[in-house]
């Protein structure tokens, strides 16, 4: 008999685990599930900057299991593969065809069909593409003419893919810089097999309230192994001739950007000691400009790893450095005035500077903002752009027109939009851009006009747009809308004249393809059809949805995508699954607006829920469960919010006549997980729930989570009644728990799903517990989502079709 309690505590825990862990064989849904699960995503295209032309791009976003489990390092909040010197990828090219617009020629690019490819992109002035090939032991790149399907390799040293792009054009469209191993990398420093000693961590005196990050340098020896691994040199190479410059010396490049006159180059380059407890986009950092052959001319900024942010807070000191568009050498940035901290009182908070060459002078003011710098776009009128802040408290976003060449106060500056951040009833779209043929990224504008295209949000519906703005008057001129019985939206002018468009259509009877509309009398006519991808699935042109839509008790109208399954009988009762995300608002206004669509082709992907519909159930897809209130005090009423909105949920489709009230589930990824959780803790409402990388006790993230801003130890009530954990006890209906083995989001630490899985066993409840090895937040191996969509048939047939 044991004597010692630990030794009892710790046979106990060894037990657990064994039974917790247990190894199974992947398992696979009904074969018709199965082969839409892997069969291809449909192609997208890219149209070339120059016009005329597009690629049409195949990929793939499932790994086999063999990619997935190829050995990668975790260091500084980035994952790569330390014999391709590249980060980890979950999606590759595996064939290009280049397009013709104008009489529908395709050209295929000559890529290798067993290799695996990068994201394929057009030179300035749409004469090349480059693409990235990813080898077993290295990253190539190659140059391509896109017109006749004829390429080259550029590279014959190692590509350095960790903290920058594996190319980037310069703006001549002759020349590609990329990060290349330095030339003298010696061997990799070697771990001691024996430690030296413990790890200490030790603080004093300096606040710092920092999210959970994952995957951070720990260790003495993690710093070096990063420094081996991170450090590059800059190479610039002639397409044609291949001839090389290098610029500066090898270090730790994390972004470069060029001029527009060509003449300067600026980089942003990381400063050890590294940080052991932010990710590498916060380690300390400096901004150099460069002149075109690599001599560092002037630091911008030289700045301290950002280990004292605020909750929702910026760093101090320069952010956001570009180049100005349509100008010569001008930089632009941002800098805080309030110490970076939201929750320090300031008339202004964020202030906008420029610098021009030769980069003696100070910088110059241009405008300081009341709220938080939300970003800035730049126009294709000299001087001009579109710049934007955002009052976290009311959730409002403005944008102003500014000239940089004359400084002058919000109050001052024509205020172009103005609404709250959620209202997509209001929301104007965005500028449609254009890539000059030097490369520069401006807004089309025509006069004084944008072009502005967006999703088009409405009551019954998404019904996309694109839209004339005058910048003056502020007047609209529609120039295209989706028709309500299809989903049609625009994806970019056919040529430079803007003559054409080109859309992307569908409807829930037609899978999706590209269209040419020709402009003709101010009226974009009928499309014509320049891709013809097939059906991926006759069965899946059957599956009838509708626009739902119902009120929370306290009059809050809210709604969701009924989907019925496929072969439905009208008038019968089947079983049926919500699916949720809680988004937060500060207003009942803007949280009743309708955010789904019932005019899409339904053409489920990877490990998606609506997989459901090939198995005799109904889904109400993205139900509103809102959380609205106050930010700082929305979450102290969470509980009973996701409950009345559920209830909503649940009372609707039991009046459809479509669920029985004893075989409607939950589910949920994410936060949606954590909704999962607390539903079945704090309701009878459903029969069982599946939970997806979730973070159950909010304790283990304690300086803030979502939109909470408070930390643990200001709202302790609050985190602790939203922790599905400390209900555990409550959760009797049957949970199915799902996490990735190496969830790398802030918060979702697998942990989360095991202290869950073991708090709910030890109550007695139902539960199961799937770790999907080698996984992320997100499950990108085709044997995971296989596995995840058959367990979640598994689950539901067992606890919502048996009580039939």
């Amino acid at each position: 008999m044991f004597k010692c309690v630990n030794c009892m505590l710790m046979l106990s825990f060894i037990v657990f685990s064994c039974v917790l862990f247990a190894d199974e064989v992947y398992k696979s849904p009904p074969k018709r599930i199965s082969e839409i699960i892997v069969s291809p995503p449909t192609p997208i295209l890219s149209l070339s900057p120059a016009g005329g032309y597009a690629l049409v791009i195949d990929y793939r976003t499932q790994l086999t299991m063999e990619e997935l489990a190829k050995p990668f390092l975790r260091l500084a909040g980035i994952r790569f593969h330390a014999d391709t010197n590249s980060t980890r990828r979950t999606s590759f090219i595996t064939a290009v065809k280049s397009l013709s617009l104008n009489n529908g020629k395709l050209t295929d690019i000559q890529l290798d069909p067993d290799s695996k490819y990068g994201q394929p992109t057009w030179s300035p002035d749409g004469k090349k593409i480059a693409i990235s090939k990813i080898t077993d032991s290295a990253i190539e790149v190659w140059v391509y003419d896109p017109f006749e399907g004829t390429g080259d390799m550029l590279t014959d040293f190692p590509v350095n893919n960790i903290l920058m792009p594996a190319y980037q054009w310069d703006r001549d469209s002759k020349h590609l810089f990329i990060p290349s191993v330095p030339d003298n990398r010696k061997e990799p420093p070697e771990k001691a097999e024996t430690p030296s000693g413990p790890f200490v961590q030790e603080s004093s005196g300096r606040i710092s309230k920092l999210r959970t990050y994952q995957d951070l340098i720990q260790t003495d020896f993690d710093e070096k192994l990063f420094a081996y691994y991170a450090q590059s040199e800059i190479k610039k190479i002639n397409i044609e001739t291949k001839e090389i410059i290098k610029l500066g010396n090898p270090d730790y490049y994390s972004s470069l950007t060029v001029s527009p006159d060509r003449k300067y180059i600026l980089v942003q380059k990381l400063k050890r000691p590294f940080s052991k407890i932010v990710p590498a986009e916060l380690f300390a950092h400096s901004w150099e400009i460069f002149d075109s052959t690599g001599v560092s001319l002037k630091t911008i900024a030289d700045l301290p790893a950002a280990e004292q942010l605020p909750i929702q807070g910026v760093i101090t000191g320069p952010r956001g450095l570009e180049w100005q568009q349509l100008a010569s050498s001008t930089l632009i940035w941002v800098e805080a005035l309030d110490g970076g901290d939201p929750n320090n009182k300031a008339d202004f908070r964020d202030r906008i500077l420029k610098i021009s060459e030769p980069f003696t002078d100070s910088p110059a003011e241009l405008l300081k903002l009341p709220q938080r710098y939300a970003g800035l776009t730049w126009l294709d009128i000299s001087s001009k752009m579109l710049v934007s802040d955002y009052d976290r408290d009311t959730q409002w976003i403005r944008t102003w027109l500014l000239d940089v060449n004359q400084p002058q106060s919000a109050s001052d500056a024509p205020l172009i939009f103005s609404r709250a951040v959620n209202d997509d009833y209001g929301d104007p779209g965005n500028p449609v851009m254009k890539s000059l043929p030097d490369g520069q990224e401006v807004a089309i504008a025509s006069g004084n006009s944008l072009f502005m295209a967006g999703r088009g949000a409405t009551p019954s519906g998404f019904r996309p747009f694109l839209n004339q703005f005058d910048l003056s008057d502020k007047t609209v001129k529609q120039l295209f809308r989706a028709a309500t019985d299809t989903f049609e939206i625009f994806e970019g002018f056919a040529d430079e004249k803007r003559n054409a468009i080109i859309t992307k259509r569908e409807s829930p009877a037609l899978s999706p393809n590209y269209y040419l509309r020709p402009l003709k009398e101010n009226i974009f006519e009928n499309p014509v059809a320049v891709t013809h991808f097939p059906d991926p699935a006759q069965e899946l042109t059957k599956i009838r949805k509708e626009l739902l839509t119902y009120k929370r008790s306290d009059g809050i109208p809210l709604s969701g995508t009924l989907y019925y399954p496929v072969d439905y009988v009208e008038n019968t009762k089947v079983p049926v699954v919500v699916w949720a995300y809680p988004l937060e608002y500060t207003s009942p206004k803007t949280a009743g607006q309708v955010r789904t669509t019932s005019n899409r082709f339904t053409k489920p992907e990877g490990d998606s829920i609506l997989f459901l519909l090939l198995h005799g159930y109904a889904v109400l897809y993205r139900a509103e469960i809102p959380v609205v209130g106050d930010p700082k005090t929305a979450n102290d009423t969470f509980i009973e919010q996701i409950t009345d909105g559920a209830k909503a949920a649940v009372d609707k489709l039991i009046e459809k006549g479509i669920a029985d009230p004893e075989r409607i589930g939950v589910s949920g990824h994410s936060y949606g997980a954590f909704m999962t959780a607390n539903l079945l803790a704090h309701t009878n409402l459903f029969a069982a729930g599946v939970a997806r990388s979730g973070a159950y006790n909010r304790t283990l993230t304690p300086f803030g989570f979502q939109g909470e801003r408070r930390s643990f130890w200001e709202a302790t009530d609050v985190y602790t009644r939203l922790s599905p954990f400390t209900h555990a006890n409550k959760i009797n209906e049957p949970l199915l728990l799902i996490h990735g083995e190496m969830d790398d989001n802030s918060g979702t630490f697998p942990m989360q799903s095991e202290r869950l899985f073991s708090a709910v066993q030890g109550h007695g409840g139902t539960v199961r517990l799937v770790v999907l090895p080698y996984e992320s937040h997100g499950y990108s191996a085709r044997e995971s989502n296989l596995h995840v969509v058959a367990e979640t048939i598994e689950w539901f047939d067992k606890y919502l079709v048996k009580k039939k």
